[in-house]
């Protein structure tokens, strides 16, 4: 198995002759090894001379923050006030389909909604 260093030399030599290149890492809120991938992304964006593009997605984390801010030449778009209401819509349209959630009274309903939303945790 080849090192990691040798993977990105590799990489960072491809980069240089492709016209455009794109790398999408999902979850990096997943990795144990944040501070690495960033490092090695900005290596890589540096090598790519502005033909690579990079999406990350990530849950807001302050540690993924820190590492993130060190690259440069980036757009941070925040999406959790979307997927929040995305996940309410399927939650209320969910529970309108329960008949069973329909005989409890709208508090515990309610009670049931927000304990839902708020374990989503934008997931």
């Amino acid at each position: 198995m080849p090192s990691r260093d040798l993977v990105q030399q590799i990489c960072c030599a491809a980069l240089q002759q492709l016209p455009e290149a794109f790398i999408i890492i999902d979850a990096l809120d997943e990795c144990n090894e944040i501070g690495q991938v960033a490092g090695w992304m900005q290596k890589l964006l540096t090598a790519g001379g502005g033909r690579l593009h990079v999406l990350i997605t990530s849950r807001d984390k302050p540690d993924i923050t820190i590492h993130l801010s060190k690259i440069s030449q980036q757009q941070v778009i925040h999406l959790d006030d979307f997927t929040d209401v995305d996940i309410k819509l399927y939650i209320d349209s969910r529970m309108k389909e329960s008949e069973q959630l329909q005989l409890w009274s709208a508090d515990i309903q309610t009670n049931i909604r927000e304990s839902l939303l708020s374990g989503a945790g934008g997931m």
